[in-house]
């Protein structure tokens, strides 16, 4: 580990995503296009890095993400630190 904040790993890879098309492409007719799902689940799941994913997805996780940072800002510095999740979450807003 190098010098860093305290309770800050900085031991793991960066994480690598690349955003493929949209949810809405497994659908035909308005009804799911199951084989066209599983082919492009089976294809992300053979590719270890970088992560495939759609940008539903990735949108889905900007947005946590956001969500995430602003419920953090309010929390105590002390509650950031790694293992106080559990800490920021039971504190009333």
């Amino acid at each position: 580990m190098t010098d860093s904040a305290p309770g800050v790993r900085t031991d793991l890879p960066p994480s690598i995503d690349y955003g493929v098309g949209s949810l809405d492409e497994f659908t035909r007719e308005g009804r799911p296009n199951v084989a066209r799902f599983e082919s492009f689940e089976r294809f992300r799941r053979s590719i270890r890095d970088p992560e495939i994913v759609t940008f539903d997805e990735l949108y889905e996780r900007a947005a946590m993400s956001v969500a995430l940072s602003t419920r953090s800002s309010r929390a105590a510095p002390d509650d950031l630190c790694e293992g106080n999740v559990a800490a920021r979450n039971d504190r009333a807003p």
